[in-house]
């Protein structure tokens, strides 16, 4: 929609993305891609850290996908803004952005660094596609059922998002603070009541409440070790067909 905001990691931070999004009246904030340098193309400096930047196209470049009649000019003006992470326990400690946001006065780039720290919500959102919802590893194997397979999940993902939002609403508790995991058990649960039908079209107040009384926590900053719990099994990966893996064994 017109006067949004497009923030995203440093694969979105295309130039054509660049391009295209302000023409429909969106700004974005992207990290900046390390493949890209702009060393020695003109700037004009904003402030510390604080530059607008001409971005040339590479001669000849056209993404894939983009419709030929959409013109791409040969350069843009971006906005590039580095920050510090001072707290420890973060891996990244140099953050470099870079923005169709041009006015420094009124969006500083104090401001632009602490949206591109809202960004790690969008992470807890795909973990819980993945792990919680269980898509990391699909089970399906032709095309089709892998397209049901993911629909059912994207479906099943925002029923759960829906129903965590009306809690919310109807508490008056912090979204943020409500548990996607504990909205999925409590569910499961409800569900398994013989009455789950009725109270579940109806939105029952006491499923609402049951599901805002599990409220995380508020820990700003908080550091976890990026490690397995569970040590894998001795074995070796199986790297070729379950047929061939089979008669190798029968042959000897």
């Amino acid at each position: 929609m017109p006067g949004d905001v497009v923030l995203g990691d440093r694969h979105f931070g295309t130039f054509a993305n660049l391009v295209l999004l302000p023409r429909h009246g969106v700004d974005a904030v992207f990290r900046h891609h390390h493949a890209r340098t702009t060393h020695g193309q003109q700037r004009t400096r904003l402030g510390k850290d604080d530059d607008l930047v001409q971005w040339p196209t590479r001669p000849g470049y056209r993404p894939p996908g983009l419709h030929p009649a959409v013109d791409v000019p040969k350069t843009m003006i971006v906005r590039e803004v580095t920050f510090q992470v001072t707290q420890p326990g973060f891996r990244t400690h140099t953050v470099p952005l870079v923005t169709t946001v041009m006015d420094a006065r009124r969006y500083a780039a104090k401001a632009l660094a602490l949206l591109d720290c809202r960004r790690w919500a969008m992470e807890r959102w795909l973990r819980d596609l993945k792990t919680t919802l269980g898509m990391e590893r699909l089970r399906t194997k032709t095309p089709a059922r892998v397209q049901a397979e993911v629909a059912m999940c994207l479906l099943g993902y925002h029923r759960l998002r829906a129903v965590r939002h009306a809690a919310a609403q109807s508490t008056h508790a912090a979204l943020s603070r409500l548990s996607f995991t504990s909205t999925l058990v409590r569910v499961r649960l409800w569900c398994a009541r013989p009455d789950a039908l009725r109270t579940w079209l109806m939105d029952s107040p006491l499923l609402l409440h049951d599901l805002a009384r599990d409220v995380t926590p508020h820990r700003p900053g908080r550091v976890e070790p990026r490690v397995i719990k569970r040590r894998p099994k001795p074995f070796p990966r199986m790297q070729q067909p379950r047929r061939v893996l089979r008669a190798a064994l029968i042959r000897v």
